[in-house]
């Protein structure tokens, strides 16, 4: 029997990151405004846009999918070659 092992794409690594992200400003706006912090999402073409909202506080975050698949690109090739 062999065992098939699904390697995660790019993108999932970069949304994976982003979602950590947006846990922890989730996470801060909460504590520090006593309420719970409501986020909204959606996706311009390649710009991914994420809006916290605290109370009367809010922050939008946006993130360029393809910069930041590109960086995830160079990042495994300048690791590589520092091997």
């Amino acid at each position: 029997m062999t065992t098939n092992t699904i390697q995660p794409t790019k993108f999932d690594i970069v949304m994976e990151e982003i979602d950590t992200l947006v846990s922890n400003f989730q996470d801060s706006l909460s504590r520090i405004t006593n309420k719970v912090c409501k986020v909204d999402t959606f996706q311009l073409g390649i710009t991914y846009v994420v809006i916290l909202r605290a109370g009367r506080i809010s922050k939008t975050l946006s993130f360029n999918l393809d910069e930041l698949t590109e960086e995830l690109n160079l990042e495994v090739i300048n690791d590589t070659f520092n091997r």
